[in-house]
């Protein structure tokens, strides 16, 4: 914050859980103002909810929601994760979405006007929890197939299976 002021949204987060067998999928926003040559200032700080539309992630916890450049409106990925029941593989883009006013009302109209978030669902599969996930912008392409700038996520780590999760916490409860 000593660079200039910053206001609006500055994080997001997804999900996780209030307790063992309990993940949520709530989408938090925090915001925080600063101004400029001042430290940061916590009675600013303040998380909320927004209304997200689409197809909404299920619960679950151990995953990644990754910052993207905000082009084309997408704004984070989120990957994988577990839930009570073992790995999830899903992957899902957040995006906001710009609708200019209109003043014609007509009969399915939503109300949907100003800035708007939704989730959508992406056809990729990456089972994986507890791992790191980065975004790289950039003109070049790790990928051979990529043209022209873009958003590539490099993911590290993490675990495949709650098989070694579940022995480890067998042994840490008998010793």
């Amino acid at each position: 914050c000593n660079r200039g002021t910053c206001s609006g949204p500055i994080a997001a987060i997804f999900g996780g859980r209030t307790n063992p067998a309990k993940p949520n999928n709530e989408l938090l926003f925090m915001t925080m103002t600063c101004k400029p040559d001042t430290d940061i200032d916590t009675d600013t700080l303040e998380f909320f909810h927004l209304q997200v539309k689409g197809d909404i992630p299920p619960p679950r916890w151990g995953h990644s929601l990754t910052a993207l450049s905000g082009k084309d409106g997408r704004l984070a990925i989120l990957i994988g994760g577990r839930d009570e029941s073992g790995v999830v593989s899903s992957v899902y883009i957040l995006t906001y979405t710009v609708i200019a006013p209109t003043n014609v009302d007509t009969d399915d109209d939503d109300g949907t006007r100003g800035t708007y978030f939704s989730w959508e669902r992406v056809p990729e599969s990456i089972p994986r929890f507890y791992h790191s996930a980065v975004a790289v912008t950039a003109t070049f392409s790790i990928s051979p197939m990529a043209k022209g700038s873009r958003d590539e996520i490099i993911i590290l780590g993490g675990l495949v299976s709650t098989t070694l999760v579940a022995n480890a916490e067998h042994e840490n409860n008998e010793g």
